[in-house]
């Protein structure tokens, strides 16, 4: 028996916070190829120096992940692991049925209050519940992209060719996930 089953046994409860595979591009390429990499100590090494441009970037980014699912060398980049497909952390090929609960991540009262909600029955104090569900709804992330969303969400999905790689490079995250394509929430 792997250790995954051991603790599974043991009453603890595994849980996983997903989030839409397009959202989570969109945040972390404005975030990461946009933001950080329009740095000029940054420009070429982030984002294989594609200087925001989805069009330059996407492809690369599919070529990229691609010699890495198949074991070939890449030079990997800081940062990069931003943009790896979430079906490929927590050994979920391994171990996906065995989760008790996956959490769809949104910056809205529903995400929120099923959080707490799943935490609180799982024996979180009220006091820790209540500094959680502040922060998750009060706290800014420094590096926020939700305001620029919208605008690059529309970019990519007015271009097939793109789309059509972004699907290939989240695809399990897609069916494993039961997401689908065209239903995008950037307000997430």
């Amino acid at each position: 028996m792997d250790e995954f089953t051991d603790r599974h046994n043991s009453g603890i409860y595994h849980f996983s916070i997903i989030r839409h595979p397009i959202s989570r591009f969109i945040s972390a390429f404005i975030d990461i190829c946009v933001n950080r990499a329009g740095k000029p100590h940054l420009t070429n090494k982030l984002c294989f120096a594609c200087r925001g441009s989805l069009e330059c970037f996407v492809p690369k980014l599919h070529d990229f992940l691609y010699k890495q699912s198949v074991h070939r060398p890449v030079n990997k980049w800081s940062l990069d692991w931003h943009f790896l497909p979430q079906s490929w952390y927590c050994d979920y090929d391994r171990h996906l049925d065995k989760y008790d609960k996956l959490i769809r991540y949104g910056r809205n009262d529903q995400f929120w209050t099923e959080l707490v909600n799943m935490l609180g029955k799982r024996g979180v104090p009220p006091d820790l519940l209540s500094d959680i569900e502040k922060q998750l709804k009060t706290k800014k992330n420094l590096h926020a992209t939700f305001d620029r969303s919208s605008e690059y969400e529309k970019k990519l999905m007015n271009n097939p060719l793109l789309l059509e790689y972004v699907y290939k490079i989240y695809h399990l995250d897609f069916v494993w996930f039961g997401y689908r394509l065209h239903a995008t929430n950037t307000e997430e």
